[in-house]
């Protein structure tokens, strides 16, 4: 009967709370050293390093570095020491990256488009600013670090322009084929395309030779080259405008009304079923309405054939399209989407 008073009485207590004020102070204060040290040319020589490497694609080691160079830039953001001379550089850096792409993407041909690292800079550098708000914003507050201002000072939405220019641009073969398209485009001869199409439109379908064709040439044929340049602006829309933060937006700019109160859950308690179908209606309909859903519906083609070529997007920068906008993608991707999560819940089981 003792032996619970005696353990509890050789428990460790835990640290008073002024000793672990001390230790927090302490820490804060090695923390400010070491960013002191840090010189202010060398937090500008590590953004320059960020900005201007290449795609990232091309070496391991290159795309590491740059992806390391990143995670350092966040962190000294976020300690508040050298936020201002990374956001500054990282600024002036997107402003002039939004002018090169915009003016680049007007001189861009579907079918001859030449590479391009000026895209996936573009996007790198957005990922890295999306975090430097985003840990910065925890010390400090207002809209001192509104990531949609930085944007409207950047000019980013005239890239979006040329983006959706660029995008409405590729509607023919390669992302809008019909099915006689695609079946010249595989080699068959023009006369035998004739005879197909006549016995399709008399109902009998095409022959299953033909019709096994189709399908391989419809899942093989690769996108065009301007829209596997065009994925990391696509990427990057994704990362400021991903359904939730336009609705968050959608919603602080709405005047405040009386009428609104009620519906809340902290002023009337939880919602019914009814009410809770129509909040969700509203969220959808909210989504739909945003700039996120009114590009996923004009641009469901070549998104469609992005995710074909590489279905793993869904799993990362695409992942708002298959959570908040799945009505844009095609059957057979959101299959192929199911079976891969079906295959990975397995292997994660066993």
């Amino acid at each position: 009967a003792t032996a619970p008073a005696e353990s509890s009485d050789a428990a460790v207590p835990p640290l008073p709370p002024a000793e672990d004020a001390e230790a927090q102070q302490r820490w804060t204060a090695v923390l400010e050293q070491m960013h002191t040290v840090l010189s202010q040319q060398s937090v500008l020589s590590l953004c320059n390093f960020l900005c201007q490497a290449g795609s990232g694609y091309g070496a391991k080691w290159e795309g590491d570095s740059t992806h390391e160079a990143a995670d350092i830039l966040v962190a000294l953001a976020a300690g508040g020491f050298h936020l201002a001379a990374v956001r500054d550089e990282l600024m002036r850096v997107l402003a002039q990256l939004v002018t090169e792409i915009t003016s680049a993407l007007g001189r861009c041909q579907p079918t001859t488009a030449e590479p391009s690292t000026l895209e996936t800079k573009f996007l790198r550098l957005i990922r890295t600013l999306a975090e430097v708000v985003k840990e910065a914003s925890k010390r400090v507050s207002g809209d001192a670090l509104d990531i949609n201002r930085f944007m409207v000072e950047a000019d980013v939405d005239s890239l979006w322009d040329a983006l959706d220019r660029a995008l409405t641009s590729l509607d023919d073969t390669e992302v809008t084929a019909s099915p006689a398209q695609r079946l010249l485009l595989s080699g068959l001869a023009p006369s035998q395309v004739r005879v197909e199409g006549q016995t399709a439109g008399f109902g009998s379908g095409f022959s299953e030779a033909t019709s096994e064709k189709l399908s391989s040439s419809s899942s093989a044929a690769p996108p065009k080259p301007l829209l596997n340049r065009l994925l990391p602006l696509i990427e990057a829309f994704f990362v400021l405008h991903n359904g939730e933060t336009d609705t968050k937006v959608e919603k602080h700019s709405r005047p405040h009304s009386a009428v609104d109160e009620p519906s809340t859950p902290a002023s009337r308690g939880p919602l019914s079923a009814a009410e809770q179908v129509f909040a969700d209606r509203e969220e959808v309909s909210q989504i739909e309405r945003s700039k996120f859903g009114k590009f996923c519906r004009k641009h469901r083609r070549p998104l469609n054939a992005l995710v074909k070529q590489t279905p793993a997007l869904l799993g990362r920068s695409f992942a708002p399209l298959i959570q908040r906008m799945s009505s844009c993608l095609d059957f057979d991707n959101k299959r192929s989407y199911f079976r891969s999560q079906l295959r990975t819940r397995r292997a994660e089981s066993r």
